[in-house]
């Protein structure tokens, strides 16, 4: 299947001191777009980027992370499920770390029903 939508990179800080922020650069449909957003902790901060930086009427139905295996070293398994119009689509990710997984997961559901 095409993927309209990749990540070209992302940096997110979290911190007690500040508001979480997100820095993200996408592909889409071949062309770079970046932006800034900012939110309520860092995975909503990367979600609100990507509906900046591609505009779509998905609303997000379930998010769970599960370990991969136990211990600290662990990666995370994300699972986020969007619907548009009552058609659902699910993305899934690993990775060590919990927001570039959900960033992942995220776009491979916005992949499945805007591809």
């Amino acid at each position: 299947m095409l993927q309209r939508i990749s990540i070209a990179s992302l940096v997110v800080t979290v911190s007690t001191l500040q508001k979480p922020n997100a820095i993200l650069t996408l592909t889409i449909d071949g062309k770079t777009r970046s932006c800034q957003k900012g939110g309520r902790g860092g995975i909503d901060a990367v979600f609100d980027a990507i509906n900046d930086l591609f505009p779509n009427t998905a609303v997000l139905e379930d998010y769970e992370v599960h370990l991969a295996h136990p211990g600290t070293d662990t990666n995370a398994k994300v699972k986020v499920t969007l619907s548009v119009m009552g058609r659902a689509a699910t993305g899934v990710s690993e990775n060590a770390d919990t927001i570039i997984g959900s960033a992942k997961a995220y776009i491979e559901a916005l992949n499945q029903h805007y591809s």
